[in-house]
């Protein structure tokens, strides 16, 4: 056993020593402390040793889950327990009525974008009555209701292309 001269000194371990202690490779141990850029303490033996206090956070920082980490870079521990908070968090939603079904969603646009038409195809028949528009002014609000209903096909349309895939 090495001489130790401070209580600080006895928490300064080499690579061999760190590794065995929290059961990784070696190999491993020294990537992570030489990508960190921790600095030896000393050195034994003609070996560098490295304060714990200064390494360990070095070693763990990769399997402790930070927000916004992909579930895939998460240990298995921390990714199944991931998912199940994500499950409880869809099923509280859906009791409080935040989250709804996507086929409820489309239903219920579907039936906004048809009355929203049918509302539009109304207003040159009113303009006529209404404003005494003459036949030429009524063909002329017609295309551009036309028009206007075309785009906002196109727009539901794209939208509906990227929702599809951005599942597959």
């Amino acid at each position: 056993m090495s001489n130790v001269s401070s209580r600080a000194e006895a928490f300064w371990w080499s690579v061999s020593r760190i590794a065995e202690a929290t059961g990784m490779d070696r190999r491993t141990v020294t990537r992570r402390i030489a990508e960190a850029g921790v600095p030896p303490a000393d050195e034994r033996r003609g070996h560098p040793v490295y304060e714990l206090r200064r390494v360990l956070p070095v070693l763990y920082a990769e399997a402790l889950a930070r927000p916004g980490t992909s579930p895939d870079d998460m240990l298995p521990t921390d990714r199944r327990a991931w998912f199940q908070s994500e499950n409880e968090r869809i099923r509280l939603e859906k009791e409080l009525r935040q989250l709804l079904p996507a086929h409820d969603v489309a239903r219920e646009m579907a039936q906004m974008a048809r009355q929203f038409t049918n509302s539009l195809e109304t207003i040159p028949d009113l303009l006529e009555r209404d404003c005494g528009l003459d036949p030429r002014q009524v063909d002329t609000v017609f295309e551009v209701l036309d028009t206007v209903r075309d785009y906002l096909h196109q727009v539901m349309a794209e939208d509906l292309d990227t929702e599809n895939e951005a599942e597959k």
